[in-house]
């Protein structure tokens, strides 16, 4: 089973894609910030991360490259969502980092899951 950790800081938002993914098939991990993201991600190594950008104790940038540095974690795909209004410079940001996609909130459930299907076939 393809395991999918969601790193999002507003829990109502969380939930509901936990339960979508889930519905979906996948098995799901959650954290409610930056730093239990990372720990989750160390501790679970899932095969795709949804972060958002814009979160407490550790951004979602900050997650991404402490992935990164690590070997066990540093080819995990990663989806960035935000509601950030200046997406252009967070898309460039993203990329540098080794996003494998970019969903601009609010999003369509169908949308993330294409998203997600999209990275699990290119990684």
């Amino acid at each position: 089973m393809t395991t999918v950790l969601v790193i999002e800081d507003e829990s109502v938002l969380r939930r509901e894609v936990v339960d979508l993914l889930t519905f979906e098939g996948y098995d799901v991990v959650e954290a409610a910030d930056g730093r239990e993201g990372l720990r989750e991600a160390l501790l679970h190594l899932p095969d795709l991360i949804i972060s958002d950008i814009l979160m407490p104790n550790l951004d979602g940038h900050g997650v991404l490259r402490g992935l990164r540095a690590n070997p066990t974690t540093r080819d995990i795909p990663f989806i960035f969502l935000t509601a950030k209004s200046n997406t252009y410079d967070d898309a460039g940001k993203s990329q540098d980092l080794g996003v494998c996609a970019f969903v601009s909130k609010p999003f369509t459930f169908n949308e993330l899951v294409e998203a997600i299907q999209a990275c699990l076939k290119t990684s």
